[in-house]
């Protein structure tokens, strides 16, 4: 953090571009903070026990890796450093698809042909916007989901703490 803080700005603070980078961070990371929440409400109560390919997941096989991509370019926004943005992001593009890639192997591993057949219709990353599925109903297990509650919550803190940052670039 201390990196972060003591990194000069790319821009010149209070311009335009300055104003509308801080609202596109802060945009992002909400957007980002909703998509996991609608995520979690998916998968937190049938998790592990079926294969879940509903609301956000018929869209996307990853919403959960998805929105924290989102997140991570609207925090490296809302730094006002190129150099941390492009850090914070490339390191982002090279761990989670390895995640991704051990995950995807255990669903074909459990889920077999409907992991194959799911993995065919729905794109790993970038979101179909055609083709939404939506599910009768929604299981979900209150402790579970006040974590993804907690996770969200954390994420939209970063907000404010990029406004203290900026703020702190003077």
């Amino acid at each position: 953090m201390l990196t972060v803080v003591s990194q000069p700005s790319s821009w010149r603070q209070g311009t335009i571009l300055d104003r509308v980078l801080d609202l596109t961070a802060s945009e992002l990371i909400a957007v980002a903070a909703i998509i996991r929440l609608w995520a979690a409400a998916y998968n937190k109560g049938s998790r592990n026990l079926r294969l879940v390919t509903e609301g956000p997941y018929s869209l996307t096989r990853n919403p959960l890796y998805l929105a924290s991509l989102i997140a991570a370019v609207g925090i490296g926004i809302g730094t006002n450093n190129l150099l941390v943005a492009t850090i914070l992001c490339a390191s982002f593009l090279a761990y989670y698809p390895l995640v991704v890639a051990g995950e995807e192997a255990w669903l074909a591993q459990r889920f077999g042909p409907a992991y194959d057949d799911y993995r065919s219709r729905v794109p790993r990353f970038v979101p179909r916007l055609c083709g939404y599925v939506d599910a009768d109903e929604w299981i979900i297990r209150p402790r579970s989901f006040r974590h993804a509650l907690l996770d969200a919550l954390a994420m939209l803190a970063m907000i404010p703490a990029l406004q203290v940052l900026d703020l702190a670039h003077g």
